[in-house]
């Protein structure tokens, strides 16, 4: 069996080797979070030598940026599907709910995402390099989310002395805050994002 198993490892090719590397250390941190993570642990489960995975990457500092740039891929492929139930709501409203179902979407169908996201935003005052990667991911967020509530204002379906630029962060705090800090079920959270919606619609309770 190790014959068999031992020349496929080798004519791996090098850009599949490394992503192999960086997905099994992604899975490490979901796992034990970034104080667990050994990179000899990544190369034993890997199933190459210490050497191998130190040529890719020299440090746990490089498998660390590694895994950083691996969430930012994952949060820009993975979308949620839109809701048959929004087709007739206006073209704003329905990219503000699908906001709403992609971060469930991450939440529910693959908490990996949020378990390493969390251990970035605790290890970016510590690490220059992740900071700098969490702080684009962040920025991307809030730039799409303000997109989408400054055509909305203009459209008139939010409301109309909104501030695109400040509803965005706020709209993106309580996304965030509401399940990294509280953790609630789904039927709160959506109530959550009701919530939000009223408020840039004006909409009266």
């Amino acid at each position: 069996m190790d014959s068999d198993v031992r020349p496929a490892r080798r004519r791996l090719k090098a850009e599949d080797r490394r992503q192999q590397i960086v997905e099994t250390a992604f899975a490490m941190v979901a796992e034990k979070g970034f104080e667990g993570l050994r990179t000899r642990d990544v190369a034993a489960r890997v199933g190459i030598n210490s050497a191998t995975l130190h040529h890719y990457f020299p440090t746990k500092e490089a498998l660390v940026e590694g895994v950083a740039a691996h969430l930012e891929d994952r949060y820009r492929r993975g979308r949620a599907p839109e809701r048959a139930a929004d087709e007739d709501a206006p073209a704003a409203l329905r990219r503000l709910r699908l906001e709403f179902a992609d971060v469930t979407f991450f939440w529910r169908e693959d908490p990996r995402t949020w378990a390493v996201s969390r251990e970035l935003m605790l290890r970016a005052p510590r690490d220059e390099a992740v900071a700098a990667l969490v702080t684009r991911l962040n920025e991307r967020w809030c730039a799409g989310v303000e997109r989408v509530l400054a055509e909305g204002r203009d459209a008139g379906v939010f409301r109309a002395g909104l501030d695109p630029s400040a509803a965005a962060l706020a709209v993106v705090g309580a996304l965030w805050g509401s399940i990294v800090l509280t953790h609630p079920t789904q039927e709160r959270f959506a109530a959550v994002c009701r919530e939000i919606e009223a408020g840039l619609t004006g909409e009266k309770k």
